[in-house]
Order: C-alpha cells, then sequence, then structure tokens
C-alpha cells in the first residue's frame, strides 16, 4: 500500500522494488497462517485479500516476524490501554 501511495504521489521510496516491508505480529496463528500457504478447515472462510497478503510474502515482498505482546507498539493505536502500559509503549515509539 505504501509503494502505491508514495507513487500515485510521485514521491517514490528508494529503490521500492527491492524493498522488503517487515510486519511485527504477536500471534502465534497470525504467524502460522502467514508462513503456511496450506488451508485449513478453519481458514477456508478467508478473504481473498488475506491470500494476496500470503503471496506477498511468498514473494519476499514482505516479511513477517514475531515478536513478545509486551513490545507490540501498534497496541497503542488499536488497543484500550492501562496507563502503565500506554506509557511504556509510548517510550518505544518516541523514545521519551
Amino acid at each position: 500500500l505504501l509503494r502505491k501511495v508514495s507513487q500515485a504521489l510521485k514521491y517514490p521510496l528508494p529503490d521500492s522494488s527491492k524493498a522488503i516491508s517487515t510486519i511485527f505480529e504477536d500471534t502465534n496463528g497470525a504467524l502460522e497462517l502467514a508462513k503456511c500457504p496450506r488451508m485449513r478447515p478453519r481458514t477456508k472462510h478467508i478473504a481473498i485479500k488475506y491470500h494476496h497478503f500470503r503471496e506477498q510474502i511468498t514473494s519476499g515482498k514482505i516479511k513477517v516476524k514475531g515478536i513478545d505482546t509486551n513490545d507490540q507498539i501498534a497496541d497503542i493505536f488499536t488497543k484500550p490501554l492501562v496507563r502503565t502500559k500506554f506509557e511504556a509503549l509510548r517510550k518505544m515509539l518516541l523514545s521519551w
């Protein structure tokens, strides 16, 4: 998506054809689905856009890495957090 947006804005990413995007995931089920391209009974309902994501992983344009759930900085944008957790993630995000 970022590659398409940067092209639309005529602001290409440096050597974007070779750039690999890294996604940090803290859910083991999501990591397994991303790394194993075989279908299972519980995954047959997954929409085509997620299969596209898996194709991007297979082609090497996206890399998925596991991360501890306490270090998942994206939680600051997606979950209601207690103050201590919010402040810890804010410190990791902004370095203050």
